[in-house]
């Protein structure tokens, strides 16, 4: 049995009114959430790996990117309740490694269409951090950026 899931990817250019308006839903998101995991294809599942607000530097054009994702990483079904101990042992220095990741990002990487770079650059954080058991991709709930 395959469950298929369909992932958002929007992006939007707004203006500082629509950013207070999408920190605030984003704020009531995450009061009402309560991770769970999904299954994807019959032996892997996804882990919920949390929302993120993140400005990004872009030096060459004096510009700041905020980029707010909710991202998600699959692990074989067999190995969830493993790494979903030491996703929670080690919460605080996966987000770290996370953020660090997204800052790095460049404008080109958010421009492409499948994101590809963007969600290597995710998948090398997170493995860094957590090797064993192995996730086997990094994908997004949501995905949005503003730049100005």
């Amino acid at each position: 049995m395959v469950f298929v899931v369909t992932v958002l990817l929007s992006t939007t250019w707004a203006g500082a009114g629509d950013q207070t308006a999408l920190r605030d839903a984003a704020q009531r998101r995450r009061e009402n959430h309560t991770p769970e995991v999904v299954t994807v294809l019959p032996d892997h599942v996804e882990i919920d790996l949390g929302e993120y607000d993140v400005p990004v530097y872009q030096l060459e054009s004096n510009t700041t990117i905020t980029v707010y994702c909710h991202l998600f990483c699959t692990v074989r079904s067999s190995d969830s309740h493993r790494f979903n101990g030491q996703l929670e042992r080690l919460e605080h220095r996966m987000r770290d490694r996370l953020m660090v990741a997204i800052r790095s990002t460049t404008r080109e990487e958010l421009y492409e269409a499948e994101l590809t770079r963007f969600k290597a650059r995710l998948l090398k954080a997170l493995r860094a951090r957590i090797d064993d058991p192995k996730v086997f991709q990094v994908g997004f709930f949501s995905l949005m950026y503003n730049e100005q």
